[in-house]
């Protein structure tokens, strides 16, 4: 029986058995097509605040402490960050205050934890939508491993310009909603290096949602999804 054969030109996309959209890829779509844009691959997020009459500043406050203020009208509001944060993790905070006041229009300050955890996933969901498309991620490279595809957050990372941590979990949400199929015991999988895991302050102030499974190998920490 011959088995899957390997190119350099294989994608992601290559393996994709059944997808659904969910309602936080179809925002991602809406915000597009207000912005008359086809992709948020380029798009400045500083202007996509501005093109929702989002006021951006950043203030000198604890490291972690970035928050989003809605405003009494529509989908408005001010966001303040953190001053001091890395361009990737100013990215991804910033990409997560603009879901919460396009998601949520509301204060998190009178919510009880419950609601709040609901909120922390479902700003991550958008935010990781816009900052890490499905239809690009279906483009991504694999790389052949013996019988295993693997796709390494560290690479997604660094082609996003997100940070690890965020890559990671847009990851593992990915493959709710995008199956991949097997082909004769050959199959796709995610795998991440990790190196001394930590969630950024500003996830460590939050409700943590996603828990990591690490499997620890001699010379590396690996997480691997099937």
């Amino acid at each position: 029986m011959m088995g899957i054969i390997w190119s350099d030109e294989m994608v992601l996309g290559d393996y994709l058995i059944s997808h659904k959209i969910d309602r936080f890829e179809s925002y991602a779509k809406d915000i597009l097509n207000k912005l008359n844009k086809k992709t948020f691959i380029g798009i400045d997020l500083y202007d996509l605040c501005h093109n929702f009459g989002i006021l951006v500043k950043r203030e000198l406050v604890p490291n972690g402490l970035n928050c989003a203020i809605p405003s009494s009208k529509g989908r408005r509001g001010v966001i303040n960050l953190c001053i001091g944060e890395s361009e990737r993790e100013e990215r991804v905070n910033l990409a997560h205050e603009f879901a919460h006041l396009y998601i949520h229009q509301r204060s998190q300050l009178n919510q009880n934890s419950t609601e709040i955890y609901i909120q922390e996933i479902e700003a991550f969901k958008l935010a990781s939508n816009i900052l890490v498309p499905s239809k690009e991620l279906l483009k991504f490279p694999v790389s052949p491993d013996l019988n295993t595809t693997y796709i390494i957050a560290d690479e997604i990372s660094e082609h996003f310009n997100v940070t690890p941590e965020f890559a990671y979990q847009r990851l593992l949400y990915f493959q709710k909603n995008y199956k991949f199929g097997r082909e004769e015991e050959e199959y796709v999988m995610y795998n991440m290096t990790m190196h001394d895991v930590s969630f950024n302050k500003s996830l460590q102030t939050k409700i943590k949602y996603i828990d990591l499974v690490i499997l620890k190998h001699s010379d590396s920490n690996t997480v691997s999804l099937l």
